[in-house]
């Protein structure tokens, strides 16, 4: 702590250099900035409070300006953050002289979020070979857990942190990306309650994660007893996701 004016002080000189790249200047101004975050953060972390993380990018962009390394700042508060702030970060980006790859970004977000509200047009395959249409209410609550068994089962074992969340009676379906076959056996033994095993291999680019937009992994959407979804998020948001769902 007692370095901490210094170190302040001779980052301001690094990002003020013109000499460094835009990169590097960027990376350090940032560095500076969440130095005095964690007072205002209070123990969270930085993706969880939407409204300081979105402050901190519109800070370093008033700085920076039209690079890309601001807009990727911007695109990680759209797809992290509670949907209060990454929809309001989506239309800012529409509304900014952004490159064309963020805009799309941020037309994905704006689009999934349409799908709040409505039943989901997606026909998903389970490991059987069998078409699961969630089109069709199950009549409980579900829990679809997005994620890529590509590096064995970890991604699974988050989910089992959070379980508790998971209301009785609810169903919880689990959709592989890139799936490895031949790990089927093993992943549905480590999933951590039961549940309707699906599949797509060729992942983020099928045609049900491009509707869906799933943008990174693990990913959980919830649909109630009707079908219709209700939110989507990191799977550590499930405890707030499922609060409002009944058995």
């Amino acid at each position: 702590e007692q370095y901490r004016p210094a170190a302040v002080k001779l980052a301001a000189t690094y990002v003020a250099d013109l000499s460094k790249t835009a990169h590097d200047r960027f990376e350090i101004a940032m560095a500076v900035q969440t130095l005095s975050l964690p007072a205002t953060l209070k123990g969270q972390k930085l993706i969880d409070n939407g409204p300081v993380y979105s402050a901190l990018a519109n800070t370093l962009y008033s700085q920076f300006g039209d690079i890309d390394e601001a807009y990727h700042l911007y695109l990680n508060v759209m797809r992290t953050t509670d949907l209060t702030t990454s929809v309001g970060t989506a239309k800012k980006l529409l509304a900014m002289n952004a490159p064309s790859w963020a805009k799309s970004e941020a037309q994905v977000v704006l689009n999934r979020y349409a799908l709040m509200g409505k039943p989901l047009n997606v026909v998903l395959t389970t490991y059987s070979g069998l078409p699961l249409n969630l089109k069709t209410p199950r009549g409980k609550p579900t829990v679809l857990f997005f994620w890529s068994n590509a590096a064995g089962t970890g991604q699974l074992a988050l989910l089992a942190k959070y379980t508790s969340s998971i209301p009785a009676g609810a169903g919880v379906i689990y959709v592989c990306l890139e799936a490895d076959l031949t790990k089927v056996q093993a992943a549905q033994s480590a999933a951590p309650v039961p549940g309707i095993f699906c599949f797509e291999q060729s992942g983020l680019n099928s045609p049900e994660e491009t509707y869906l937009g799933v943008r990174q992994l693990p990913y959980v959407y919830i649909l109630n007893s009707q079908g219709v979804l209700t939110g989507y998020g990191r799977v550590e948001n499930l405890p707030a996701l499922t609060a409002s769902l009944g058995s």
